[in-house]
């Protein structure tokens, strides 16, 4: 077929119109061929058809370049071969001018062939007529069919290859993976190759869990996937426990088989598209001993729970006796006495600093206690410091020692009153705390002795009491 002709006129510019389905989208810059245009006048005419929809105009079919230059040079006609070709013959006129110029990229060429296949070409056949191989043509028309065009418009911003389009079209079954390589493509590089081999390993996974879908409905194995890792069902045992994405597919197959085989009313979970669990009924025997181990494991936590709660209930009776002391006798002290209450805190804070939490509603709870004393305001969090330091100091004025003693006695017990239960560190800071006491005159009980001493049970003492 030619797409020449020796009758060549001179057309009005307004009268010539870009061809709709011109391949090449991007004409690029124009501005030196313009200039040339300017200063030479268009040496060669471009090829046009009849428009069918604007009687007496015309569509370019070669020479769109030209055309947008010969507009910004000002020229106000221009030399046309007028050509009579049908729509098919137009749209491989304009491929073959584009791709002999090496003007067209991937996506330009793949949507031209899927416009010539769409009026009815035959790959064969647009391959002859546009002198190119049955492979060029079937690449690009596979590249058209597996890309959405919203892809193929994202994707020809980062000019791709051949080789990166073949590739991301071959994703059309898993669209999310398409999607994710164009984005990655339209980033660099490094990201593409990245996420081809996310994409690689992925589309692997698939098919391995398809194929033991397969496997498992051969055999009539009922099972269920799940989003994340799943228990061993109640009276079920664990058959099999498989990597999907490490295990060789050979294997789980053989797996499957195998646990068939040798099983009766097998289920199956695929967690997470990654693990393939199989499991089987226990005996009776089997779901006797685990219901018994549950029931013991039960009795544990509720006898370290009452363990917990009795100790809770020994810790805040014997604080009320260290309290109700302190009420007695605070005011008592000798002001040597009440320096020394200061210094055992201060050491006791430098041991570990980090409990320290200021005053807060317990701590106001131990001082009211211990001087009788209410507040005129409560000491909370949200109060700011310049605000809670002035309610302090306000308490402080009639006597700033006992006041100043009162507060480290509250800051000891919140720190302390709990550390029965935690073991050697904090029972010698207890020692030394109820040592300061026993030398101002506290009598010790049997049962904080006993305490002190990690010697204690708080639930058979008040199983005894009871």
């Amino acid at each position: 077929m030619s797409y020449h002709s020796d009758h060549i006129v001179d057309i009005d510019i307004s009268r010539l119109h870009p061809h709709p389905a011109n391949p090449r989208h991007d004409l690029g810059d124009t501005d030196e061929l313009a200039a040339s245009i300017r200063a030479n006048g268009l040496l060669s005419p471009i090829s046009v058809v009849p428009d069918p929809e604007h009687e007496g105009d015309y569509r370019i079919i070669a020479g769109h370049r030209r055309h947008q230059a010969s507009v910004a040079a000002g020229l106000t006609s221009l030399p046309c071969m007028i050509l009579h070709l049908d729509e098919r013959e137009q749209r491989e006129a304009m491929l073959t001018e584009n791709t002999q110029r090496e003007q067209l990229t991937v996506i330009e060429e793949a949507r031209a062939i899927q416009g010539l296949l769409d009026l009815g070409a035959t790959q064969a056949g647009t391959a002859a007529r546009l002198g190119r191989s049955a492979t060029w043509v079937g690449q690009r028309a596979k590249i058209a069919k597996n890309l959405p065009a919203d892809a193929q418009a994202h994707l020809d911003t980062a000019q791709p290859t051949l080789d990166q389009c073949m590739t991301i079209a071959g994703y059309a079954d898993l669209p999310d993976l398409q999607t994710r390589l164009i984005d990655a493509l339209a980033t660099s590089e490094n990201e593409y190759r990245s996420m081809l081999h996310t994409a690689k390993d992925e589309r692997k996974r698939i098919a391995k869990v398809e194929a033991i879908k397969g496997r498992l409905n051969r055999h009539g194995i009922p099972f269920s996937e799940a989003e994340t890792m799943q228990p061993t069902p109640r009276g079920q045992r664990s058959v099999e426990w498989l990597s999907i994405t490490v295990t060789p597919i050979d294997k789980i197959l053989t797996s499957i088989d195998f646990a068939h085989d040798h099983n009766a009313d097998l289920t199956a979970i695929i967690e997470n598209g990654c693990w393939l669990s199989i499991h089987a009924p226990k005996s009776q025997d089997e779901q006797d001993a685990e219901r018994e181990r549950e029931e013991a494991k039960q009795r544990e936590i509720d006898q370290r729970r009452a363990r917990l709660d009795a100790w809770g209930r020994f810790c805040e009776r014997i604080q009320t006796l260290r309290l109700d002391w302190w009420h007695a006798h605070l005011h008592q002290l000798s002001d040597k006495r009440k320096a020394l209450i200061l210094a055992h805190q201060v050491i006791d804070l430098e041991h570990q600093v980090y409990y320290y939490a200021g005053i807060d509603e317990d701590t106001q709870r131990i001082i009211e206690h211990i001087t009788g004393l209410p507040f005129d305001q409560p000491i909370d969090t949200e109060l700011d410091d310049e605000t809670r330091l002035a309610i302090l100091e306000a308490r402080a004025e009639d006597d700033p020692l006992t006041w100043a003693a009162a507060l480290a006695i509250a800051n000891l017990e919140t720190l302390l009153h709990k550390m029965f239960r935690q073991g050697n560190d904090g029972l010698h800071r207890l020692r030394a705390y109820y040592k300061l006491l026993e030398s101002f005159g506290y009598e010790t009980t049997r049962d904080e002795q006993l305490a002190l001493h990690d010697n204690y049970d708080p639930l058979k003492t008040e199983g005894q009491q009871s």
